[in-house]
């Protein structure tokens, strides 16, 4: 309770840019809050506790402090515009991460033993696959309709598929 008023009192967060800035002590001055972390998200210090930057533009602009993870639609950790952020659990934000690409699909690559394409994914701890595809393009868009299909909103997506 004491650090929400103290974050109410001295953090101000404008939604649209996604920019959260806190008031300096001594000179009352309005400073950007951009301290990055090794995560790939900004994250602030207050009382001695180190909070994630989302969860304090979460609270002040929704007035409740997160009870889930903050994930980033955008797979951006620094784009922190309100619509640009979500509520999700552990599992839909491991989702929506942004790894290392073996081509330019998510969730595709090359079955060696096969010689075609497959697409992977997981939801809920059920791993979805398919092979045969001739094509990296052909798989990711199988994979982007299967997912539109079981309708999820956290895996990476692929966009411009046309």
């Amino acid at each position: 309770e004491e650090t929400l008023k103290y974050i109410l009192e001295n953090f101000d967060y404008d939604p649209i840019t996604g920019i959260l800035y806190r008031r300096r002590f001594k000179t009352f001055e309005w400073v950007e809050c951009n301290s990055p972390h090794n995560t790939g998200r900004y994250r602030l210090r207050i009382n001695y506790a180190y909070y994630m930057v989302t969860n304090v533009c979460w609270y002040l602009y929704y007035g409740e402090w997160p009870d889930v993870e903050i994930d980033h639609e955008d797979l951006d950790g620094y784009n922190n515009k309100i619509t640009n952020l979500r509520k999700s659990n552990f599992s839909e934000n491991s989702r929506n991460k942004d790894n290392r690409l073996t081509n330019e699909y998510h969730g595709v690559s090359y079955h060696r033993e096969g010689k075609k394409f497959r697409y992977r994914f997981s939801i809920d701890e059920k791993r979805y696959e398919k092979y045969g595809f001739l094509t990296a393009k052909e798989a990711a868009i199988a994979r982007e309709q299967h997912l539109d299909e079981l309708g999820d909103r956290f895996c990476a997506r692929n966009k411009d598929l046309e």
